[in-house]
C-alpha cells in the first residue's frame, strides 16, 4: 500500500490523538496533530492534507464549524467526523450540514478505519491517474495544434505553387495525355484547398461555446451548401425533397460552424470536381433520439443523407480518387467533432451493391 497521504487529527483529547497517531504512523502515514480548532485551521491553510479526522465536539470552537471552514479552505481534503453515534444531537447537526465527507464511530475501530483509508487511497490514486491523463491530453492537444499550424502553412505554399502551374498549363496547347495530367493537377489543387480548409476548421473547433448557440433553420443552411456544390459541378444530383421548405426545422447551433459541418459532409460524400459524383438524397425529420443531462429524451432534428457513388472506372481512368471504399479519415473526424460540439450524434453506414458504394449518414442535432 502506498501511503503517501498526510492526515490531520483534530481532537482536544490528548489520549485520542496519541492513539490515532500511533495507529496510523505504523501504517506509514504522515500525521499532523491539532489540539484545538485554531491550530487546526492554521495547519489546513499551510498543509492542505488529503484527510482530516475531526472530533466535532471541541472546547474552543464547534467542530461542525471547523468542518465547514475546511470545506472552503481545502475542498480536496477528505473530512471525516468521529462521532459517538449515541449522541443524536451531534450526529444530526453534522449530517444536516453536508460538511463531512464521511463518518467514523467512536471509539474508533481499527478495522473500520483501515477500510476507510483503503477507500480514500484508491480514490486518491484514481484522481491522480485522471489528472495525469488530462495533462497528457492537454499536452497532446497543444502538439497537434502546433503541427496543424505548420502543415496548414506548408500546404498553403504548396497549393499556391500548384495553382500557378495549372494556370500556365491552361494557357497552352495540350495533347490528350497532357489534358488528363492537367485534370489530375486540378484534382490535387482542389483536394489541397479542401485540406487547408479542414486544418483551419479543426484549429477553430475549441471556440464553440453553448452560450453562442442560436436558432438556425437547417433547411436554409443545407440548401445553400447544395446549391454551391451544384454550381461547381452540375453533374452532381443532390436532391432535397420539395416538401422540405424553410421555416419548419430549427436546431441549436452556431451558424458558421453548422455551415462548416454540412459543407464537409456534402463535399466528402459527393466528391465534387472528380467527375464521380452520382447522387445524394437528403431527408429531414423530427425525432426524440437525444437525451438531456437528466436522461430525458428531447426533441431532435435528424438529417438523413444517402449517397450513391458509382465505382466502375475504365482502364485508362486517371482519377486520383479511390472509389473502392469511402475514405472518411480526417474529414469524418472533423464532422464528428463538430457534431459533438453541438451535443448531437452521428450514425454512419456503408454498403456495396454491385459497382456502387451506398452511404447512409444520419446527423442528429438538438431542436431549438
Amino acid at each position: 500500500m502506498n501511503n503517501q497521504i498526510q492526515i490531520l487529527i483534530i481532537d482536544d483529547n490528548e489520549k485520542n490523538r496519541d492513539l490515532l497517531r500511533n495507529l496510523l504512523s505504523k501504517k506509514g502515514f504522515d500525521i499532523i496533530l491539532a489540539p484545538n480548532g485554531k491550530i487546526a485551521l492554521n495547519l489546513i491553510k499551510k498543509n492542505r492534507p488529503q484527510l482530516a479526522l475531526i472530533n466535532p465536539v471541541l472546547q474552543d470552537v464547534s467542530g461542525i464549524e471547523i468542518l465547514e471552514k475546511i470545506k472552503i479552505l481545502s475542498p480536496e481534503t477528505e473530512r471525516i467526523a468521529m462521532i459517538d453515534f449515541t449522541d443524536y444531537d451531534i450526529l444530526k447537526q453534522v449530517t444536516s450540514t453536508n460538511a463531512a465527507t464521511g463518518f467514523l464511530e467512536k471509539p474508533v475501530d481499527e478495522t473500520r478505519l483501515a477500510v476507510l483509508l483503503d477507500d480514500i487511497l484508491n480514490r486518491n490514486k484514481t484522481q491522480l491517474e485522471t489528472q495525469r491523463t488530462l495533462d497528457d491530453l492537454f499536452e497532446s492537444y497543444n502538439q497537434i495544434e502546433f503541427l496543424l499550424t505548420i502543415l496548414s502553412n506548408d500546404y498553403e505554399n504548396y497549393t499556391e505553387v500548384l495553382n500557378i502551374v495549372i494556370d500556365l498549363l491552361q494557357s497552352s496547347e495540350l495533347s490528350d495525355s497532357q489534358e488528363k495530367s492537367l485534370k489530375i493537377l486540378n484534382d490535387l489543387f482542389f483536394n489541397n484547398t479542401r485540406l487547408i480548409e479542414r486544418f483551419n476548421n479543426l484549429l477553430s473547433l475549441g471556440e464553440t461555446q453553448p452560450a453562442n448557440f442560436k436558432k438556425i433553420d437547417i433547411v436554409e443552411v443545407i440548401s445553400e451548401i447544395i446549391n454551391d456544390i451544384k454550381s461547381k459541378n452540375p453533374s452532381c444530383k443532390l436532391v432535397i425533397p420539395k416538401k422540405l421548405i424553410p421555416g419548419k426545422y430549427f436546431v441549436r447551433a452556431v451558424y458558421d460552424e453548422l455551415v462548416m459541418l454540412f459543407t464537409e459532409v456534402f463535399y466528402s460524400l459527393s466528391l465534387p470536381m472528380s467527375d464521380l459524383c452520382k447522387s445524394i438524397e437528403v431527408l429531414i425529420r423530427e425525432s426524440e433520439i437525444l437525451e438531456n443531462p437528466e436522461g430525458n429524451n428531447i426533441l431532435s432534428i435528424e438529417v438523413d443523407i444517402r449517397s450513391s457513388l458509382n465505382s466502375a472506372m475504365s482502364d485508362d481512368d486517371n482519377s486520383i480518387v479511390d472509389t473502392t471504399h469511402q475514405q472518411y479519415g480526417f474529414g469524418f473526424f472533423l464532422v464528428k467533432s463538430l457534431v459533438d460540439n453541438f451535443n448531437g450524434r452521428i450514425f454512419l453506414e456503408d454498403s456495396k451493391i454491385k459497382n456502387e458504394t451506398i452511404t447512409k449518414m444520419v446527423i442528429v442535432l438538438p431542436s431549438y
